[in-house]
């Protein structure tokens, strides 16, 4: 027997939570605010099926994205301990894709990223500048990444 995916048992869960509890058609109603709430939870449901299947995705791709700014930074910084940091940082890899990894490595990388976002928005000079728009170009980025389809339930 095949292991069944996750995303398809939750979309299947959703069908069958609406099919069951169809949502509230007036304030009213009996049941109020539990069937209300109810009501919501095809969307969270879907939502959650959504982030299962893009979860490693996006998380991998904002390391990577995270790890080469910190390389950039690397050459500009003039704190040893950081630079070192940084270059330690950027030259490491995801081997392990689950999840709880990803998202351990990315808070460690982001932490990182706001030193040298601090340490070049006081630099001077043309690089640091230029560092300084890839950084926030990167932020958009990832905010963008998080971003689910179903933006908001």
């Amino acid at each position: 027997m095949n292991t069944p995916d996750a995303g398809t048992v939750l979309r299947a869960m959703a069908g069958l939570i609406s099919a069951e509890h169809p949502p509230v058609a007036a304030a009213g109603a009996p049941g109020g605010y539990g069937r209300q709430q109810l009501g919501r939870s095809p969307m969270m449901v879907l939502a959650l099926a959504e982030e299962f299947d893009r979860a490693a995705h996006w998380r991998a791709q904002e390391n990577a994205a995270v790890r080469q700014l910190l390389a950039q930074g690397a050459s500009l910084v003039d704190d040893l301990a950081l630079r070192q940091r940084m270059a330690d940082a950027s030259m490491q890899t995801d081997p392990d894709l689950r999840v709880s990894q990803l998202e351990a490595s990315n808070r460690q990388l982001r932490a990182l990223l706001i030193e040298l976002h601090a340490w070049v928005q006081q630099a001077p000079g043309a690089p640091a500048a230029k560092l300084d728009d890839a950084i926030w170009h990167e932020l958009r980025a990832s905010t963008e990444r998080r971003r689910s389809l179903l933006d908001r339930f």
